[in-house]
């Protein structure tokens, strides 16, 4: 992983895209845009399907987790386009529901477009998301965490096979609780969880401050568990947080840690939320 903190700059007066964790970035000018994207397959019910669920919702998974990585930035999402791997026939449709109803949770104006596979025979469900968000450059959520910060998880990390779980359920994260957090102004930064863990992205979100993090004694989740299709979140912030964010969210909240400017030698207490 890579540990530089990327300079929102422009080179020469044209956009420079840049990586930034597991999204892209540019500047336009006072603009800057952000991209992200997803894939989901084997999960559905066609016949080839390793996970066996609804076609709506492998749709809607696919669609919220690349979603919820630009708006994490602070991006306002504008363009969603899906590569789906299979014809557009009643399951193919289903499968652009769940896409469209992942859309419907954010209050922004988005076009959708895509592609899909009609030569071939298909017994596997496939889905591949593209997002790509506009906002402010000097709005963006890139590197805005501190040492001093609270590190909190919204919603309990679920995978889908070991700890089964369904979109909507209430220790489940969506991009509706992500976008109520965004607007507390003690938030610094947020990162959506995914298969690698809440200890992995928390890193990675201290890392981008060019600091470290001292996780809690007792942490509320398992600090390993794959989130799956981002099931929680974590955001960073300041204290005040603990007693403001579990009132504008659904999913439960939890104390992960804190951003430290040294190597952690001890651990954070938790605090009940």
């Amino acid at each position: 992983m890579s540990k530089e903190r990327a300079p929102l700059v422009a080179d020469s007066g044209r956009p420079l895209v840049r990586r930034f964790r597991d999204v892209l970035y540019w500047i336009d000018g006072d603009r800057g845009y952000v991209l992200s994207c997803d894939s989901n397959a084997g999960i559905g019910e066609r016949p080839g399907d390793a996970l066996r669920q609804p076609p709506t919702e492998t749709g809607y998974s696919a669609a919220k987790v690349a979603l919820m990585e630009v708006l994490a930035t602070g991006a306002a999402p504008f363009v969603l386009t899906n590569a789906l791997g299979g014809p557009r026939d009643d399951y193919g449709l289903k499968v652009l529901a769940g896409i469209e109803a992942a859309i419907a949770e954010l209050d922004t104006e988005l076009t959708l477009t895509g592609s899909d596979e009609t030569n071939v025979p298909t017994a596997q469900t496939s889905v591949g998301i593209t997002v790509i968000g506009s906002a402010p450059a000097a709005s963006l959520r890139l590197g805005r965490a501190r040492p001093g910060d609270v590190l909190l998880c919204v919603g309990v990390p679920k995978d889908g096979l070991l700890v089964p779980y369904t979109e909507g359920e209430p220790e489940i994260a969506n991009l509706r609780d992500l976008a109520a957090a965004l607007r507390d102004a003690s938030v610094s930064e947020a990162l959506p969880v995914g298969s690698r863990g809440v200890a992995y992205e928390a890193a990675q979100l201290a890392a981008g401050a060019g600091a470290h993090v001292r996780f809690a004694g007792d942490p509320p989740v398992d600090l390993t568990a794959s989130a799956g299709s981002s099931t929680c979140f974590l955001v960073a912030g300041a204290p005040e947080l603990l007693a403001t964010l579990p009132a504008l969210v659904r999913p439960p909240v939890g104390l992960v840690g804190e951003i430290v400017e040294s190597a952690p030698g001890g651990s954070v207490s938790v605090r009940k939320v």
